[in-house]
């Protein structure tokens, strides 16, 4: 009431009654004004400070592989900065497209492709927005055009998600050539970008663009191994699946082997978040098994494969990408056990003793 009787006789002197112009009254006034305003803006800050802290724990979650606590801690921030966003939308919307962002990552993960593309749109929208007035912001909306790329692949609209991963791509290379620092984005968005172009039948697009991308890991890991090797077998996963496109066999080989070295070492450190990749990597060492004629390895491989899925599908993994993929796996294997088992039994038919009846000519 105080702050209301304060701006009345800030913007209608005339109307304020002569009681409410006594000095001591209007001082009373002024200072119990004063007041609200100032717990006002104490409570904007700490609802801030709040969603920060939610934000930052929710990305902590996610990273850890706790899906649960990270949409927990992400929805709850999300809604925090929409209403500060409606409050004070040039100091809040940036925490908002943020925290966007990484809650359609969660929704990824668990499967909720839907949602995950809603939150998505609207962080690029925002991030647009701002970048269009403060070129600050360009950083911010190519790594929300990227996580866009993945959510429209998700649900099925290619097309779109090529293009907004090659603007983020091309964002990320002006940036980097300024600043060695945007090396990593750039690298991130080559990999999603390459394996757009390998699903597009864009064969020779997404070969230069991988073997780029794994250039610029390659070094970066070689620096600093902890930070950048899960990046590094991403793309060395995605490489190998395009020169198995090509029929470069023993090249696909050779990056699938290293990347499966590498999710190994990564998964005896964190299981929950790397043995899904490790899983998938495994399925593609095996396809290029078996395009060697490798089929005893090819099944050994596959089957380590199928129990990883198994046991990540049990702890909780239902994103769309892993149940297709754990489909794939469990559909190749039982491909592999035929061919096996058909080539054991023609080479016991080859194998077996033929006779030839006495006294026949059999031409």
């Amino acid at each position: 009431m105080a702050l209301v009787i304060a701006v009345i006789a800030v913007v209608f002197p005339e109307s304020v009654p002569d009681w409410v112009k006594h000095p001591l009254t209007a001082a009373g006034v002024v200072v119990i004004a004063g007041g609200l305003v100032i717990d006002h803006f104490r409570a904007l800050r700490r609802n801030a400070r709040a969603a920060q802290e939610l934000a930052e724990w929710g990305v902590s979650a996610l990273e850890s592989g706790r899906n649960a606590d990270a949409l927990y801690g992400l929805e709850e921030s999300t809604k925090i900065y929409r209403r500060l966003a409606r409050i004070n939308a040039a100091r809040f919307e940036p925490g908002l497209a943020m925290s966007l962002m990484n809650l359609g990552a969660a929704y990824r993960r668990a499967g909720r492709d839907a949602d995950a593309l809603s939150v998505s749109e609207e962080s690029v929208e925002i991030r647009r927005r701002l970048a269009a007035d403060n070129p600050g912001f360009f950083e911010h909306l190519a790594m929300s055009a990227a996580n866009l790329g993945v959510s429209y692949l998700d649900v099925g609209r290619d097309a779109d998600a090529l293009s907004i991963s090659e603007e983020s791509v091309t964002i990320y290379r002006k940036l980097a050539a300024g600043n060695p620092y945007f090396q990593t984005d750039l690298a991130w968005s080559l990999t999603n970008l390459g394996a757009l172009y390998g699903t597009s039948a864009r064969g020779s697009d997404a070969l230069h663009t991988l073997e780029e991308a794994v250039d610029i890991w390659r070094r970066l890991a070689a620096e600093d191994p902890a930070p950048f090797e899960p990046d590094l077998a991403t793309s060395l996963t995605n490489l190998g699946v395009v020169y198995r496109s090509v029929d470069r066999d023993a090249d696909a080989m050779n990056v699938s082997e290293e990347c499966v070295k590498i999710q190994r070492r990564l998964s005896a450190t964190n299981g929950e978040l790397f043995e899904p990749d490790l899983a998938s990597s495994l399925a593609n060492l095996a396809l290029c098994y078996t395009k060697v004629d490798r089929d005893t390895d090819a099944l050994r491989t596959l089957e380590e494969s199928t129990e990883i899925y198994q046991r990540q599908y049990d702890s909780g993994h239902r994103s769309s990408s892993f149940l297709r993929d754990m489909e794939k796996a469990q559909r190749y294997l039982a491909t592999v056990e035929r061919n096996i088992k058909a080539t054991k039994l023609w080479e016991e038919f080859d194998t077996a003793p033929r006779g030839r009846e006495k006294g026949r000519d059999l031409t």
